[in-house]
Formats: structure tokens, C-alpha cells, sequence
């Protein structure tokens, strides 16, 4: 495998010595450089020359994150490092990975931004693939009760075509459980606790 760097910038350091342990798990040689501040990103983006960065964003004062540095030439293989799915940031990102992803999750995003996918989306069987937005719609409905007709009815789909969603959902997250959905659903703000509690 060619060599791959690896620029890492959040102000927590046990998110970034987390994260930098797990990646010594992808295969190949490896560099990865640490950042705690917006200042050493920065300096070392002057100064080197990166394969992928993986930023937290807020680690910039609001309003002052640099999107031209971010997207600029080569830079094109940032992965931000998020709370929620919803930040405004996120768009800015090749890829996105949540402080809540399972290590298989992280491990194939940042496979997948360096070129080095092993399983495509059409791939069988395994935990960390990125559920569609339908999926995550049909996640929504699970975990506020709907029965499979019920869903299907508010889809305008055939209850069969829930079926299959639900099997393709379990497969990509390795939940099989309503109430692990439910989680999975309020940890990815697909639903809120007032929700359930209707």
C-alpha cells in the first residue's frame, strides 16, 4: 500500500490520540500529525502537504473557518469531525465522521476518502455503511412505533419495500432490535426524547 498521511485537528486530546490509535489499524504506511488548535493547523497545512485532514471545525471561532484553505487544490479530502449531523460545516467535507460512529464506520470513511475502499456500497454483509436518506426516514418511523403497513402507507411503498429497507438497515448498522433503533435514532437526531414520548 503507498503511504498515507494523516493530519488530525481537534482541541480534545483524547479525541485526537482516539482517533490516531484507530487509524493505525488501516493497513499500509502510515504518518499522522497531531493539531490542537486552529493556529497549528494552519502552520502545518503551510508546511506539509497531507493526504486527508480530519478537522473539527470548532475548533475555529465561529464564523472564521476557512473554507477557501479547506477546499483549494489538492485539498479536497477533508473529513470533518462532528457532534450532529446537522452543522452547518459538514457540507464543506468530502466526508463527515460523528464522535458516535462505530470503529468500522471511521475505519471505511477514511478508507474510502483515501482510495483504499475495501467494501463498495453494493458490498454484502458488515457494519459500517451509511444508511440513505429514505433508510433514515424509515428509522425515524421505527422508532416512533410505526408497523410496517403503517410505514409503508406514509411512503406511498409496498410493505415488502419496507421489509427489505429494514433488512438493508440492520445490515449497514448491525442493530436488529427496535428499541437499538430507537437509540440509534434519537443519537443521530433523526427523533427527539418529545417525540417518543407522545
Amino acid at each position: 500500500m503507498p503511504h498515507l498521511s494523516v493530519l488530525i485537528c481537534d482541541s480534545s486530546y483524547i479525541v485526537r490520540k482516539g482517533l490516531a490509535d484507530l487509524l493505525e489499524e488501516l493497513e499500509g504506511d502510515l504518518t499522522i500529525r497531531e493539531a490542537g488548535d486552529s493556529e497549528t493547523l494552519l502552520s502545518l497545512l503551510e508546511y506539509t502537504d497531507p493526504d486527508i485532514v480530519i478537522i473539527n471545525p470548532s475548533v475555529f471561532e465561529a464564523g472564521s473557518f476557512p473554507v477557501d484553505l479547506m477546499l483549494k487544490g489538492d485539498r479536497k479530502k477533508v473529513i470533518g469531525l462532528s457532534f450532529c449531523s446537522n452543522s452547518q460545516n459538514n457540507r464543506y467535507f468530502i466526508e463527515t465522521i460523528y464522535l458516535n460512529d462505530p470503529k468500522s464506520t471511521v475505519l471505511e470513511k477514511v478508507r474510502k476518502v483515501a482510495g483504499r475502499s475495501e467494501t463498495g456500497s453494493s458490498g454484502k454483509g458488515g457494519k459500517g455503511f451509511e444508511i440513505t436518506d429514505r433508510e433514515k426516514l424509515i428509522v425515524r418511523y421505527i422508532a416512533l412505533g410505526l408497523t410496517n403497513r403503517e410505514i409503508a402507507e406514509k411512503l406511498f411503498i409496498s410493505t415488502h419495500t419496507v421489509v427489505t429497507h429494514r433488512k438493508n438497515i440492520t445490515r449497514k448498522l448491525g442493530i436488529k432490535t427496535v428499541s437499538g433503533l430507537t437509540v440509534y435514532a434519537i443519537l443521530n437526531n433523526l427523533i427527539n426524547m418529545d417525540e417518543i414520548n407522545k
